[in-house]
């Protein structure tokens, strides 16, 4: 018989959870990501601190979201998050070929009860612009900052988004350049869009404020 979802949470709004009992992990990570939650990457440094050599095999795969792997049966543990603050830890089974055998909406003293805002398509590893046309073509309004604020961008990074005419640009980082830019709803909703990358930056996070 197929698991529930543990309910340890009181009712509040979260992104829809697709069935992915059974599949392997690729594939539920495929269905998850349609839905619209997001893989939590964890800091490049990160695959020092994996246990064995079964989490850092998932790490040099590209599933930067692993938390960690067990010994013996091999159960491997993955988190993701939505819009709204929520994660979601997603636990397969087996080495080769693994298969979810769990997954379980976590507590967070971030997540928003439930309220009205435009629909949230998912974005994630879409380049900016593409993002930004979905989002635009779902209600959302790029959060235009004053004329002045590119005197304040940190970066040449931010300052060359601002000069293509993406004047919702927060800021942008050194290093792996994780940019923000920031939209609004009717609703007075606003909506943090995060991409990773210099040159086509693609969504790496999405959250609601």
């Amino acid at each position: 018989m197929e698991p529930v979802l543990a309910q340890t949470n009181q009712s509040r709004q979260h992104t829809k959870i697709p069935s992915i009992y059974g599949l392997e992990y690729e594939q539920a990570r495929q269905k998850l990501i349609a839905a619209g939650w997001q893989p939590q990457k964890q800091h490049w440094t990160y695959r020092n601190e994996l246990w064995n050599s079964s989490g850092r095999e998932w790490w040099d795969k590209g599933y930067w979201e692993i938390e960690n792997c067990s010994g013996g049966l091999v159960y491997c543990s993955f988190y993701f998050r939505d819009v709204y603050g929520n994660r979601l830890l997603v636990t397969t089974q087996g080495q080769v070929n693994a298969t979810v055998n769990k997954w379980t909406l976590e507590n967070s003293s971030q997540s928003h009860q439930s309220r009205q805002h435009s629909s949230i398509p998912s974005l994630y590893a879409l380049e900016y612009a593409q993002a930004r046309r979905k989002l635009i073509a779902e209600g959302w309004q790029p959060q235009k900052q004053h004329w002045t604020h590119k005197d304040e961008l940190w970066n040449s990074v931010g300052r060359e988004w601002w000069d293509k005419g993406y004047w919702e640009i927060e800021n942008c980082s050194e290093g792996l350049v994780y940019c923000s830019f920031y939209f609004r709803d009717v609703y007075g909703d606003r909506l943090l869009v995060r991409t990773q990358g210099q040159d086509n930056a693609k969504v790496a996070q999405w959250s609601l404020e």
